[in-house]
């Protein structure tokens, strides 16, 4: 189920946008920050960041229907903001779990790697 969840996270990842990024990054590569960034692949690297070091955060999305519920939603909505902020509102308590597991798989263990697939504050 874990694996799953995985999957959908990262999908929802696959309709961002990150042309705007690469034109930034024309020059040279940032160094990796984390042991699984720095592959210069934001799927591999969010695969590596998700066996151990945000293991436990998808794990706690994985146990709240409420996240599972707001992550399969997200995912049928691609780029749709609209959509977007209507899975929030009808998944509302999973929103700090889903957040936490996309802010350590794509900000914290992967900023190099997936720079510009998720908004990291």
């Amino acid at each position: 189920m874990r694996w799953l969840l995985l999957s959908l996270l990262l999908a929802a990842f696959a309709a961002c946008d990150v042309s705007a990024h690469e034109e930034e990054d024309a020059g040279e590569p940032e160094a990796a920050a984390t042991p699984c960034d720095g592959k210069n692949d934001c799927t591999a690297c969010r695969a590596c960041a998700a066996k151990v070091a945000c293991a436990a955060y998808l794990t706690a999305c994985q146990k709240s229907s409420a996240c599972v519920g707001l992550d399969q939603c997200i995912l049928l909505c691609g780029a749709d903001a609209s959509c977007i902020q209507d899975c929030k509102v009808a998944n509302a308590a999973g929103i700090q779990l889903y957040e936490a597991s996309l802010q350590c798989l794509v900000c914290v263990q992967c900023p190099v790697d997936c720079a510009g697939y998720a908004v990291c504050q």
